[in-house]
């Protein structure tokens, strides 16, 4: 979990679909206080899938329930980023 949070935090400033993110949460975050940081996101699910080049999923998204969208971060068995996704 610590490595998938460390890619969000490394990539929250330079990668589009990070941005593209909070830029669509801006309101909910203005109507509940929450700041526009990774820090705010909450882990929501793991998914480990093993085969013969398993990798495992992590989902972030803002607490509370307060929104069905989430980034999906995926790492390799070695714990090296696959790809980071925007889900709902």
């Amino acid at each position: 979990m610590q490595l998938a949070q460390k890619y969000l935090n490394n990539l929250a400033k330079d990668d589009d679909l990070v941005v593209v993110y909070f830029e669509i949460h801006q309101d909910l975050m203005e109507d509940y206080g929450l700041r526009l940081e990774i820090g705010t996101l909450v882990l929501t699910r793991v998914g480990i899938y093993p085969s013969n080049e398993w990798f495992s999923v992590f989902d972030f998204t803002f607490p509370n329930d307060l929104s069905d969208r989430f980034l999906s971060v995926a790492l390799n068995q070695d714990g090296s980023l696959i790809d980071i996704t925007h889900e709902s």
